[in-house]
Parts: C-alpha cells; structure tokens; sequence
C-alpha cells in the first residue's frame, strides 16, 4: 500500500504510479524526482523508501501459518497441532469479546 500523504502533510498518493512507469522506463531516481517536482527531502525520502509489500503477505494463508507456528513451537512436545489451534482460536475470540463488552 502505498502513502497517502508525506509527514509533511501534502498529498503524494497519485505520485507513485508514475514514479513506477518511469522507473520502469529507465529514468534514474534523480531525474524521476525532478520530474515530479518533489523539492522536499520528507516526500523525497516517502517516495524513494515505500516498500509495496502487501503482495507478500496476501499468499499466505492465515489458518495454515498459524498451524505450522504451532508446530514448529511444540516439536519437542506430544501435543495434537489441531488441539492446539483449537485453543489458541478460542483465547482469541475470548479476548476480542472481552474488548467489545468493554466497549
């Protein structure tokens, strides 16, 4: 996902698809930014370090990560993974209950 606004409060979202197009075709970071007309170093340092990573952690699966943390956890124990997933769901449901009757 890419930033909405610089921490300096100006809107850079619509800048990143064209930084993408132009890197992709071959303009150097330098003359991307003059292109753009980015003076500030906060949106300069915004726009060169966002990390798009959101396509990693969609391919994982929630469940299946859970279950293989658990197993990896208890190697060396003689516990069912299942059992375990099946409490460890459990206490998080209790505990998201407990936050909405505070609420």
């Amino acid at each position: 996902m890419d930033p909405i606004r610089c921490t300096c409060g100006k809107v850079i979202a619509q800048l990143f698809p064209k930084y993408r197009k132009l890197l992709e075709q071959g303009y150097t970071k330098k003359e991307i930014l003059r292109v753009l007309n980015i003076k500030k170093n906060c949106c300069k340092i915004k726009i060169l370090c966002n990390v798009n990573i959101i396509d990693e952690i969609i391919k994982f699966d929630k469940e299946k990560l859970i279950k293989e943390t658990l197993e990896i956890s208890n190697k060396y124990q003689n516990i069912d993974t299942d059992e375990l997933y099946k409490r460890y769901t459990n206490r998080i449901k209790t505990k998201a209950k407990r936050v909405y009757t505070l609420s």
